[in-house]
Order: structure tokens, then C-alpha cells, then sequence
């Protein structure tokens, strides 16, 4: 973690159990850049209650569009709106994680999951922060 913290870089995470020791260390140890994986996938399977936890101020959740894809279904983009409303946008990042042989390219499934949440309720403003304000903050914040 503090060659992590040195270098400015992002530490990404794994189980409840994992991610909360790790949650409460990084803040302890003053860390900023932390990212919690899609949340909702097989692993780390976790519930709103549990992402609500973790989701303190310096970490961001990440929600990828292959954890809604139909050859995984972790999840659905309604729940992932739900969690977004309710954590608030300045604490999620968007992603596609695609590129894989049965999933999109991973610009065409960023744009299918943008257009999915905000089938969902999300607004335009809410994307430019999760989308764009976000990542840069981890990247040069």
C-alpha cells in the first residue's frame, strides 16, 4: 500500500472481508486512490448494504457493463442505478471491461452501459462526474 500511495497509483480490491481491512487501512495510512471491482459479480458478490460501507470517501466503486453482459449476469443495470443513487455518483467509476471474444469491444459496451443506466434514471450530469471527473482525480487528483 505505501508503494502504492508513493506513486500516486489506484490499489483495486477483492471479498468483504478483504476489502474492509483494506478500506480501514488505507485510511488509517492516509490513502486516497482506492477502488472497489465491480461490486456485484461472482466475486466479491456483495450486497447494497455492504457496498454502502465500503463506499467511504476515498474509495470509488467500479461498475464494469460484462457484469451486466448476458454471458455473466452478475447483475442488471437497475441495480446498478439503484446503487449509484444511493452511494452518489462522486463515489463510482463507469467501465466496460469488455474486449473479450464474446463480449463488445469495449467502446461499444461503455456506450450500451451509459445508455442502459440512464435508461435507469441516471442523468447526464451524473455520467460526466462517474465517466470523467473521477478518473482523472484518481489519475492526477
Amino acid at each position: 500500500m505505501a508503494l502504492v500511495r508513493e506513486r500516486g497509483a489506484a490499489l483495486a480490491t477483492g471479498s468483504f472481508e478483504e476489502i474492509a481491512a483494506l478500506v480501514a487501512e488505507a485510511d488509517s495510512q492516509g490513502f486516497r486512490k482506492l477502488i472497489l471491482t465491480h461490486p456485484y459479480d461472482k466475486a466479491p458478490g456483495l450486497s447494497l448494504p455492504e457496498v454502502q460501507i465500503l463506499s467511504q470517501p476515498h474509495v470509488r466503486v467500479e461498475f464494469v457493463f460484462c457484469s451486466i453482459t448476458p454471458r455473466w449476469a452478475f447483475t442488471d443495470a437497475a441495480t446498478i442505478a439503484h446503487c449509484i443513487k444511493t452511494i452518489g455518483p462522486s463515489r463510482v467509476l463507469i467501465s466496460s471491461d469488455g474486449g473479450q471474444a464474446h463480449n463488445p469491444m469495449p467502446a461499444d459496451g461503455y456506450r450500451r452501459f451509459v445508455e442502459l443506466l440512464h435508461d435507469e434514471g441516471i442523468a447526464a450530469e451524473d455520467f460526466r462526474v462517474m465517466c470523467r471527473d473521477n478518473g482523472d482525480d484518481l489519475l492526477h487528483g
